[in-house]
């Protein structure tokens, strides 16, 4: 539920302060210690990161492909 909600929040490429008291909020209800709340965080992230590939490969060269993805990682 938690990975989910991540990925919700981050599917437009920014997490706004709104979204992150919710979330937080959510993640206390569930009371996980905050390293599994940053691994779920961090899961969401490479589960969008992976879809966001997927949509490109084909589309553009390998270089390029790689450019895109370092950018993305970089910008989370």
């Amino acid at each position: 539920i938690l990975m989910l909600a991540w990925a919700m929040a981050y599917a437009d490429g920014s997490l706004d302060p709104e979204e992150m008291t919710h979330l937080t909020h959510l993640c206390r209800g569930f009371m996980l210690p905050e390293q599994r709340v940053r691994e779920l965080q961090l899961a969401a992230k490479l589960s969008l990161l992976d879809r966001y590939l997927l949509s490109l490969r084909g589309q553009v060269s390998p270089d390029e492909l790689r450019e895109k993805f370092d950018g993305k990682a970089r910008g989370w």
